[in-house]
């Protein structure tokens, strides 16, 4: 009885009359058992959150390519719990069964939204039995992330009480590129806002999902202590170091990286900009070219670090950085070489239906500043100068084969416009359809 009191005074309840106490002790345990067996001690004390269940290698971006999959009957790839109703940047080719019990404030009126890459649905019981789910939401087409402004995002109204508990269930297919998933709702004497944790409650779970949840907590710790490690490691032993990890952890330690700098790419904040910042220092031995690409996943999430941090960089913190180590991949450039000064015509197609990309016949050296000037009409007409370099389609096809990224595309926004790229590389002009 003392896992029964424990639980109930948690949430303010106890077992209703004619409950099967039994079955109510065995869902406590259960709820409990998972909490410290997923959770820290501080953690486990609200056994609050949403459960989120992964399954990788399944393609196709729609939600019935998901359930309609034979692995779906089975136990997933990877189980986890989240404090809020959303997650982002989880790879590519998966998809995720999210399940809760939600918990309104109040009694009244409410509404959900969902937003999705690549497809969705939102399920809502009429009380707390799962079997009485129903769809309240489908969305078959890829929505922003966290924005909620379409009608095919938003639910019927629902009218929930206080007190009572409702099984709420989201499915989510992610396809190939980016990837994002939430849930907000909106109610009595809130606005619209992601649900919390402190609105969800965790549900019963099979033992099996119960293992593969502390399987898969014990996998991120153990890759949170291989990033942590991989700080330290000095630039010259970082190859061979990542050469001695198995398999399993390069898989682990590569996705957590990439997750990393999806994050920083949406929003390179000075915040985020110095978490990666450690990571994209370990690649000043790496020498990727067209010809030996990288392979090692995790040398590879490195160099997308690496990449994503050079991007953000200032035009006076570029210039002081000079030319990147592996410039010279692309060509090495007589001594004494001079920049020059050369007005170039160029001449677009009068009959294109779309943007037309044509070369300047110039180079911009590595590291070293350019100037370009247009004329005043094309100011704000989506003209850009892009400075990079050519690799074979046919070979280099995968983003990672054709890291690092040398291509810089500048918009030119004003008449006179100075920039920097590391790799160097030669121009191209962009102009838009109406040019």
């Amino acid at each position: 009885m003392l896992r029964v009191l424990i639980f109930t005074h948690r949430f303010g309840r106890r077992p209703k009359k004619g409950i099967n106490m039994k079955k109510h002790i065995s869902y406590v345990s259960l709820a409990l058992g998972m909490a410290f067996g997923l959770f820290s001690v501080a953690e486990a004390k609200s056994a609050q959150g949403v459960v989120q269940e992964i399954w990788t290698t399944i393609k196709g971006g729609t939600v019935s390519e998901l359930t309609e999959n034979k692995r779906y009957a089975r136990t997933s790839n990877k189980v986890r719990i989240l404090d809020e109703f959303a997650d982002a940047d989880l790879g590519e080719e998966y998809g995720s069964r999210y399940s809760a019990l939600l918990i309104p404030p109040r009694t009244g009126d409410y509404t959900f939204w969902i937003a999705a890459d690549d497809t969705a649905e939102l399920w809502l019981s009429t009380d707390e039995n799962p079997s009485n789910l129903r769809k309240v939401i489908s969305l078959n087409r890829y929505s922003e992330e966290r924005k909620w402004t379409r009608n095919d995002q938003k639910s019927s109204v629902v009218q929930l009480k206080k007190g009572n508990l409702y099984f709420i269930r989201a499915l989510h297919k992610q396809g190939g590129s980016g990837n994002h998933f939430s849930v907000a709702w909106q109610g009595p004497g809130f606005e619209q806002k992601v649900i919390r944790a402190t609105s969800l409650e965790i549900p019963p779970l099979d033992k099996r999902t119960l293992e593969l949840g502390k399987k898969t907590r014990l996998a991120e710790q153990r890759t949170a202590k291989i990033l942590k490690t991989l700080k330290t490691i000095s630039p010259n032993r970082t190859e061979d170091w990542v050469g001695k990890l198995n398999k399993t952890e390069r898989i682990h330690a590569a996705e957590a990286l990439l997750k990393l700098g999806q994050t920083t790419k949406k929003n390179p904040s000075p915040k985020n900009l110095a978490k990666i910042k450690p990571y994209a220092a370990k690649t000043r031995k790496l020498m990727p070219s067209p010809e030996s690409p990288v392979s090692d996943p995790v040398l590879k999430a490195l160099l997308v670090l690496e990449n994503i941090y050079i991007q953000a960089l200032s035009k006076t913190k570029l210039q002081s950085m000079g030319a990147h180590r592996t410039a010279a991949v692309f060509g090495q450039f007589p001594a004494g070489t001079k920049p020059i000064n050369k007005t170039v015509t160029l001449h677009s197609k009068e009959d294109k239906s779309r943007g037309e990309l044509l070369s300047t016949g110039l180079y911009a050296l590595p590291g070293k500043p350019f100037t370009i000037t247009i004329p005043q009409w094309l100011v704000g007409q989506k003209t850009i100068l892009q400075i990079g370099h050519h690799l074979d389609a046919n070979k280099h096809n995968k983003a990672f084969e054709c890291m690092p990224k040398t291509t810089r595309k500048i918009v030119l926004t004003q008449k006179i416009t100075k920039a920097v790229n590391p790799y160097g590389g030669g121009g191209i002009s962009g102009v838009s359809g109406n040019q």
